[in-house]
């Protein structure tokens, strides 16, 4: 006991008489620690199966028009969808709130009210968990009265 704290005192004397040799020390063992206690984080990875574009063509006024896009979890870990949304109040994404396993395939289903006649575009934002940056869907199409 007493060769364990007589052995400290003196590394703490070392460390601090040389205090850039003593940081060093402590940074590079704290690091270490840091990268062994940390765990490795996978970030959701996904492959479209469909196209990110869907065109509906022409479509009647006041009808649905509905599309699913499909993707595989290219993960390794199972991941969901946090959110989905549009700018447009005529368009609905619609998914499943639970896990999607690796290499299983998701679904998002988007209905369109086709309300006000002549060309649309819209867009689509779908974000998977830990990621910032939304995956863009589009659709497009003709209403005719």
């Amino acid at each position: 006991m007493k060769k364990a704290i007589i052995l400290g005192i003196l590394a703490y004397g070392i460390c601090t008489s040389n205090q850039v040799f003593g940081q060093e020390i402590f940074a590079d063992i704290f690091n270490k620690m840091a990268i062994k206690a940390a765990p490795q984080h996978e970030q959701a990875n996904i492959e479209w199966i469909s196209t990110t574009k869907h065109n509906f063509g022409d479509i009647s006024q006041n009808k649905t028009a509905i599309y699913d896009f499909q993707f595989t979890n290219t993960s390794n870990i199972p991941i969901k969808i946090t959110n989905a949304h549009s700018s447009s109040g005529c368009v609905v994404p619609i998914w499943k709130n639970q896990a999607i396993l690796p290499n299983e395939i998701g679904t998002i289903r988007v209905v369109f009210c086709a309300e006000q006649t002549g060309a649309f575009n819209k867009i689509i934002k779908v974000y998977f968990q830990d990621t910032k940056q939304a995956e863009a869907l589009y659709i497009e199409g003709m209403i005719n009265d």
